[in-house]
C-alpha cells in the first residue's frame, strides 16, 4: 500500500531546477529539465498532470489540476514584474545591499522609543539604596550647575560695573577738557 501511495505522489524538482526553469521563462525558452520524465498517475478525473512550467499560458488548456502542493502555476510568480522583481532582489542580496532599510527619521524615532523604555525598565529594578543615591546625584549635579550659573552672573555684573566706571571716568576726562577749555577762554 505505500509503494502505490508513492508512486501516485508527483516528484518535486529540485531548487536547482526550479532556478533554470525560472531563468528560461524570464528569458522565453520552454524548460527542459535534466531529469529523465517520469510517469505520473492519473488522478481519479482522469485529467494529466503537466510536468513543465507554463510560460503566459502556454499548455495551460492541457492542465487543468494543479501539481501538488508547489503548484508551480501560481499566476503571481509566473507575471514577468513578479520575476523582474525577485531577480533584482536576488542580485542586489548577492551584492549586499539593504533592500529593506528603513529610512532615517524612522530608525532615530525607534531608536529614542527603545532607549526610553530601556530607561524605564533601568528605574524600575533599581533598589532603594540605588535610587536614595541617584537622587543625591541629581542634587549634586543640580548645585554645580546653579553654582556655575551664579559665577558666570557674577562675572557679568563685574563687567557691567567696569563698562559703567570706565564710562564715568571717559566723561569725567571729557567734562575736565572743557572745563579748562573753558577757563582759558575766560582768561584770555
Amino acid at each position: 500500500m505505500r509503494s502505490a501511495a508513492a508512486q501516485s505522489l508527483p516528484i518535486r524538482p529540485t531548487e536547482q531546477e526550479l532556478k533554470n526553469a525560472i531563468s528560461n521563462s524570464i528569458a522565453g525558452h520552454n524548460h527542459v529539465s535534466s531529469r529523465p520524465a517520469q510517469p505520473r498517475a492519473k488522478s481519479t478525473s482522469d485529467t494529466v498532470h503537466c510536468g513543465s512550467l507554463h510560460h503566459h499560458g502556454h499548455n495551460r488548456d492541457k492542465c487543468d489540476t494543479a501539481e501538488g502542493p508547489w503548484n508551480l502555476n501560481n499566476p503571481v510568480k509566473a507575471s514577468r514584474s513578479h520575476q523582474e522583481l525577485h531577480k533584482e532582489l536576488l542580485l542586489a542580496h548577492r551584492k549586499g545591499l539593504v533592500v529593506c532599510a528603513k529610512p532615517e527619521l524612522q530608525m532615530v524615532l525607534e531608536r529614542r522609543k527603545r532607549e526610553k523604555t530601556q530607561k524605564e525598565e533601568g528605574e524600575q529594578s533599581r533598589s532603594p539604596l540605588e535610587q536614595v543615591l541617584l537622587q543625591r546625584q541629581q542634587k549634586h549635579q543640580e548645585m554645580m550647575v546653579s553654582s556655575l550659573l551664579n559665577k558666570e552672573k557674577e562675572e557679568e555684573q563685574k563687567v557691567r560695573e567696569e563698562v559703567q566706571l570706565l564710562e564715568f571716568v571717559r566723561v569725567r576726562q571729557n567734562l575736565k577738557k572743557v572745563h579748562t577749555a573753558l577757563q582759558k577762554n575766560i582768561h584770555s
